[in-house]
């Protein structure tokens, strides 16, 4: 099943040519640049330059700097680390593991049953390995070699054989057009404007024209009450509108949602207290969810 969809979606990231089966790689046809194949549904399709971003200021720099340092460093583990990957519970308290729970409820309320998913950002699979049970096939996208690795190990433990883990730039995802149902995309959109555009226009060229497209991005009129982390990328409702004006998106739906979980949850270790808490102290979601539909 993995290898069917893999032909029928998968192209190459510099031109969109067709990807030709080799041992262990794909070649693209058109510029002939050859992908590794890690195992049969583990796949680097970095393209073979990042695509150009224009950051306006000092702080987009940094942040397209660093991105830039994750891909390049990006490989996969000889043994097994102990470094902790972002969005492992094992390394966070019960508070971040309940809001997780919770985001993840309120996320699925809002995604079409069956269908083909992709998760821009996947991580290690906090989503969309629990989604995929309810899909007929998942694409897990990320740019950490590292984590997607070990998604793969959890979806290979939890015996969920429906999901393909792509390593990618999402600025230049290697996907036919309108291949996907829906799309996911949490905690990415954190980087700078041209980032945000881009991964956006990626995402709605490989969305179906019937499919649903979720994003969040971090309330900037939430955050300067919360202490989340000041480097981070945050924005408005009206700077979100102007942002999908931008793109000519006018069908989306916004929400909001939940509280971060940054500084208050190494304090208060009940997700029950400081949701309590959350509700005196703030009056506005930590995440604005956006919901967009082609048509």
């Amino acid at each position: 099943m993995i290898q069917e969809y893999a032909e029928k979606m998968l192209r190459c990231p510099n031109d969109r040519g067709l990807l030709i089966p080799e041992e262990k790689s794909l070649q693209c046809k058109e510029c002939g640049q050859v992908f590794t194949v890690y195992s049969d549904n583990l796949i680097d399709l970095m393209p073979r330059k990042m695509y150009p971003l224009k950051p306006r200021n000092k702080i987009e720099q940094i942040h397209y700097d660093e991105q830039r340092k994750i891909i390049e460093g990006s490989k996969l583990p000889s043994t097994a680390s102990a470094e902790p990957l972002f969005g492992d519970s094992n390394f966070y308290p019960p508070s971040f593991r309940a809001f997780t729970k919770k985001y993840r409820a309120f996320i699925r309320s809002y995604l079409p049953k069956n269908g083909v998913l992709c998760d821009i950002g996947s991580g290690i699979g906090n989503y969309s390995l629990v989604y995929a049970r309810e899909t007929e096939f998942t694409v897990c996208c990320d740019a950490d070699l590292r984590s997607l690795n070990y998604c793969r190990d959890l979806a290979e433990k939890n015996s969920i054989g429906n999901v393909l883990f792509i390593k990618c730039d999402y600025m230049q995802l290697p996907f036919s057009e309108e291949v996907f149902d829906s799309m996911i995309c949490l905690d990415v959109l954190e980087w700078g404007l041209d980032h945000e555009l881009r991964t956006l226009t990626e995402a709605l060229r490989c969305l179906k024209s019937t499919g649903v497209f979720l994003a969040d991005f971090h309330n900037k009129n939430r955050f300067p009450s919360c202490l989340l982390d000041p480097s981070l990328m945050k924005y408005s409702r009206k700077e979100i509108q102007r942002l999908l004006l931008n793109l000519h998106i006018r069908n989306y739906e916004m929400t909001e949602f939940g509280h971060a979980p940054i500084v208050p949850y190494y304090l208060i270790s009940s997700e029950e207290i400081w949701t309590k808490l959350d509700k005196v102290l703030f009056s506005q979601g930590a995440r604005i969810l956006v919901k967009i539909m082609k048509s």
